[in-house]
């Protein structure tokens, strides 16, 4: 029903098969690395191999190789002084902070709730994308979308719900 309901909100109910969306497959790519990732690392939290902060520096720093080594790929060394202008400096470095203390959160979540847990919760991600999209980019909100945001609150809220039998081994 989640993950239904968030392909009703992404497609806003256009399902058309024949049509090839780039977009929504790297969506679905990009959703499926951050779960392989983070299940890899769960179990480093779990036995406190690794803490939150180890595994940010090793995340970034990893993805900071890819993205400069992709960068010379790509563009040509010219382009390079353009990193080190002033005003995009602090933008790279900016980003660079909030991203790394969005991954810290995450890493504390995962040290305190299951992987499935977590990642039900952060599923509104693309519902509040939506509504960004809307008030900012004039994107036009559907029916689709509101059933979509209906579908994925009611999941992550029975997901979320611990049942009568963890109520019970819990208060044991």
């Amino acid at each position: 029903m989640l993950f239904f309901g968030l392909i009703l909100a992404v497609t806003a109910g256009i399902f058309n098969l024949l049509e090839f969306n780039i977009g929504v497959l790297l969506i679905i790519i990009t959703a499926m690395l951050w779960m392989l990732a983070h299940s890899l690392t769960k179990p480093l939290l779990d036995r406190n191999e690794a803490t939150p902060v180890q595994l940010v520096f090793i995340r970034n720093f990893l993805s900071g190789l890819f993205l400069i080594s992709t960068y010379f790929i790509i563009f040509p060394i010219e382009n390079f002084n353009l990193i080190f202008d002033s005003i995009n400096l602090f933008f790279i470095i900016l980003m660079g902070l909030v991203y790394g203390l969005g991954l810290f959160c995450w890493y504390k979540v995962l040290t305190y709730l299951g992987t499935s847990k977590g990642t039900a919760m952060t599923s509104g991600t693309p519902i509040i994308t939506i509504i960004f999209a809307t008030i900012i980019l004039g994107e036009i909100f559907t029916i689709f979308h509101i059933i979509g945001t209906i579908l994925v609150i009611t999941s992550v809220i029975i997901i979320v719900k611990p049942q009568k039998n963890e109520e019970k081994v819990r208060l044991k």
